[in-house]
Formats: C-alpha cells, structure tokens, sequence
C-alpha cells in the first residue's frame, strides 16, 4: 500500500528530487508544516468556530452560577453545552483528518524513498538516525513553531 501511496506523491513530489536528502526531508516538512497550519487557521478562525466557542463559555458561566439552585435550568443547559461540545468536536476532527490524510501522503513518500538513509549524530548512542524518525521531529517542531507565528489557538 505504501509503494502506491508514494508513487501518487511522486507525482507532485519529483520536483525537489534533485537536492540531497536532508533538504528534501526539510522541504516536506516544511510543506507539511505550513498547509496543516494554514488549514488549522482557516478553521478555527472560521466564524462559526468562533461562535461555538464563545457559547460555550457562556454556558459554562451560566452553568457555574446555578451549580445548586435550579436543578432543571441546570440540566438544561449541561444538555446545550455537551451539543456545543459535540459541534467543537466534529470542527477538530476535520483538522485531524486533513492533517492525517497529507501526513499519510507525505510520509508514505518519505518512508519508501528514505527508509535506509541515516543521519548520524555526535554522540556514540544512539549513534544515527533514519531520516524517517527526522522527518517526524522536523513536522511537530516546525508545525509548533509556525502555529505560533500564525496565531493558531
């Protein structure tokens, strides 16, 4: 599955087939950093989004001040804030499933073209790498980092 994964990746990805390998990894890190970031912005700057959030934290005011006085109000609105949270969840896991399905892409295409290169370290244990382990570090640094620049949560 992972040959027919990284041979439609090559579709897109010979283009930077001629820099070494390391840039290369850098490259779709990088690539991979900044669509996920960009498509994490884009929903969660959405309108709606923003909405759901402030409901929630309306509710949960609410929720806090009748905590022991109205039991029914209570329950009432204990229902609204879980249909809240079920909305908040299902905006989440559209980023979670696009990240998953390029990450899926790009590193099926990473695996296959680099599962015997290693990057060797300056200490004797562990001694190397496979590029594969520094394509991974490379996405969640990279992403952390510009999630941050672009303000995202």
């Amino acid at each position: 599955m992972i040959v027919y994964i990284s041979k439609i990746a090559d579709i897109f990805l010979f283009p930077i087939t001629i820099f070494p390998p390391l840039i290369q990894i850098l490259i779709l890190s990088l690539a991979f950093s900044i669509i996920t970031s960009f498509y994490k912005k884009k929903v969660f700057s959405n309108r709606n989004f923003v909405e759901i959030k402030e409901k929630i934290d309306a509710i949960s005011r609410k929720i806090n001040i009748l905590k022991d006085k109205n039991k029914k109000e209570f329950n009432r609105l204990m229902g609204e804030l879980a249909d809240a949270n079920i909305k908040l969840i299902k905006e989440n896991i559209k980023v979670a499933i696009f990240s998953l399905l390029i990450g899926i892409l790009f590193f099926s295409w990473v695996s296959f073209n680099y599962s015997g290169y290693y990057v060797y370290l300056p200490f004797s244990f562990p001694n190397k790498v496979s590029l594969i382990y520094v394509y991974a570090i490379l996405c969640l640094v990279l992403t952390f980092i510009i999630d941050k620049m672009l303000g995202v949560r």
